[in-house]
Protein backbone atom coordinates (compact mmCIF):
# COMPACT_ATOMS: atom_id res chain seq x y z
CA UNK A 1 0.00 0.00 0.00
CA UNK A 2 2.57 2.45 1.08
CA UNK A 3 4.76 1.70 -2.32
CA UNK A 4 2.29 1.12 -5.35
CA UNK A 5 -0.27 3.81 -3.93
CA UNK A 6 2.26 6.70 -4.00
CA UNK A 7 3.34 5.47 -7.03
CA UNK A 8 0.17 5.43 -8.95
CA UNK A 9 -0.50 8.74 -7.36
CA UNK A 10 2.86 10.08 -8.78
CA UNK A 11 2.53 8.87 -12.20
CA UNK A 12 -1.13 10.86 -12.42
CA UNK A 13 -0.20 13.84 -11.10
CA UNK A 14 0.27 15.47 -14.51
CA UNK A 15 -3.62 14.80 -14.44
CA UNK A 16 -4.67 17.21 -11.56
CA UNK A 17 -3.98 16.22 -7.53
CA UNK A 18 -7.77 14.56 -7.93
CA UNK A 19 -6.30 12.36 -10.21
CA UNK A 20 -3.50 11.75 -8.38
CA UNK A 21 -5.72 11.05 -5.00
CA UNK A 22 -7.79 8.17 -6.95
CA UNK A 23 -5.42 6.54 -8.42
CA UNK A 24 -3.14 6.07 -5.22
CA UNK A 25 -6.11 5.57 -2.57
CA UNK A 26 -7.26 2.68 -5.20
CA UNK A 27 -4.22 1.43 -6.14
CA UNK A 28 -2.78 1.34 -2.66
CA UNK A 29 -6.16 -0.29 -1.09
CA UNK A 30 -5.91 -2.82 -3.95
CA UNK A 31 -2.19 -3.56 -3.39
CA UNK A 32 -2.62 -4.22 0.32
CA UNK A 33 -6.01 -6.31 0.36
CA UNK A 34 -4.81 -8.32 -2.87
CA UNK A 35 -1.41 -9.36 -1.61
CA UNK A 36 -3.54 -11.98 0.67
CA UNK A 37 -6.47 -12.41 -1.61
CA UNK A 38 -4.33 -13.41 -4.78
CA UNK A 39 -1.66 -15.43 -2.75
CA UNK A 40 -4.21 -17.47 -0.85
CA UNK A 41 -6.04 -17.94 -4.51
CA UNK A 42 -2.68 -19.05 -5.98
CA UNK A 43 -2.00 -21.79 -3.12
CA UNK A 44 -5.26 -22.54 -3.45
CA UNK A 45 -5.57 -23.05 -6.96
CA UNK A 46 -2.09 -25.57 -6.51
CA UNK A 47 -3.67 -27.49 -3.83
CA UNK A 48 -6.64 -27.98 -6.15
CA UNK A 49 -4.66 -29.15 -9.11
CA UNK A 50 -1.55 -31.03 -7.64
CA UNK A 51 1.62 -30.56 -6.60
CA UNK A 52 3.52 -30.81 -9.99
CA UNK A 53 5.34 -28.49 -12.42
CA UNK A 54 2.00 -27.99 -14.49
CA UNK A 55 -0.03 -26.90 -11.89
CA UNK A 56 2.54 -24.32 -11.17
CA UNK A 57 2.16 -23.05 -14.02
CA UNK A 58 -1.61 -23.10 -14.02
CA UNK A 59 -2.08 -21.69 -10.97
CA UNK A 60 0.35 -18.64 -11.72
CA UNK A 61 -1.71 -18.46 -15.06
CA UNK A 62 -4.75 -18.04 -13.15
CA UNK A 63 -3.61 -15.97 -10.96
CA UNK A 64 -1.99 -13.33 -12.67
CA UNK A 65 -5.14 -13.01 -14.58
CA UNK A 66 -6.91 -12.03 -11.62
CA UNK A 67 -3.59 -9.89 -10.72
CA UNK A 68 -4.03 -7.90 -13.99
CA UNK A 69 -8.37 -7.95 -14.49
CA UNK A 70 -8.90 -6.87 -10.90
CA UNK A 71 -6.80 -3.61 -10.81
CA UNK A 72 -7.65 -2.80 -14.60
CA UNK A 73 -11.30 -3.10 -13.46
CA UNK A 74 -10.88 -0.68 -10.51
CA UNK A 75 -8.87 1.90 -12.47
CA UNK A 76 -11.57 1.83 -15.05
CA UNK A 77 -13.82 2.81 -12.01
CA UNK A 78 -12.01 5.50 -10.71
CA UNK A 79 -11.24 6.91 -14.41
CA UNK A 80 -7.64 6.78 -14.23
CA UNK A 81 -5.52 8.17 -16.86
CA UNK A 82 -2.61 6.57 -17.04
CA UNK A 83 -3.44 3.10 -15.53
CA UNK A 84 -0.60 0.91 -17.41
CA UNK A 85 2.28 3.47 -15.51
CA UNK A 86 0.13 2.91 -12.60
CA UNK A 87 0.25 -1.05 -11.84
CA UNK A 88 2.45 -2.42 -14.58
CA UNK A 89 4.95 -2.33 -10.95
CA UNK A 90 2.42 -3.89 -8.37
CA UNK A 91 2.05 -6.59 -11.25
CA UNK A 92 5.67 -7.21 -11.85
CA UNK A 93 6.65 -7.46 -8.34
CA UNK A 94 3.66 -9.26 -7.88
CA UNK A 95 3.75 -11.97 -10.32
CA UNK A 96 7.57 -12.54 -9.37
CA UNK A 97 6.33 -13.24 -5.37
CA UNK A 98 3.31 -15.53 -6.64
CA UNK A 99 5.74 -17.56 -8.55
CA UNK A 100 7.91 -17.48 -5.61
CA UNK A 101 5.66 -18.69 -3.40
CA UNK A 102 3.96 -21.35 -5.12
CA UNK A 103 7.49 -22.67 -6.23
CA UNK A 104 8.34 -23.00 -2.58
CA UNK A 105 4.75 -24.99 -1.89
CA UNK A 106 5.81 -27.44 -4.71
CA UNK A 107 9.26 -27.91 -3.08
CA UNK A 108 7.80 -27.74 0.50
CA UNK A 109 5.18 -30.63 -0.51
CA UNK A 110 7.72 -32.88 -2.27
CA UNK A 111 10.13 -32.85 0.33
CA UNK A 112 7.21 -33.66 2.83
CA UNK A 113 6.59 -36.29 0.27
CA UNK A 114 9.78 -37.65 -0.06
CA UNK A 115 9.94 -37.81 4.21
CA UNK A 116 6.80 -39.76 4.51
CA UNK A 117 8.46 -42.42 2.06
CA UNK A 118 10.89 -43.32 3.72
Amino acid sequence: MLIYGPWAAFVNLDHGPEMALRAGLGQGAYAFVSTWLITGTARAALARLGYHSLALVLSFLITFCLMLSIPLLLHALLGTADVWEAILPGLLWGSGYIFFVLWIDLRSYKTRGETKAE
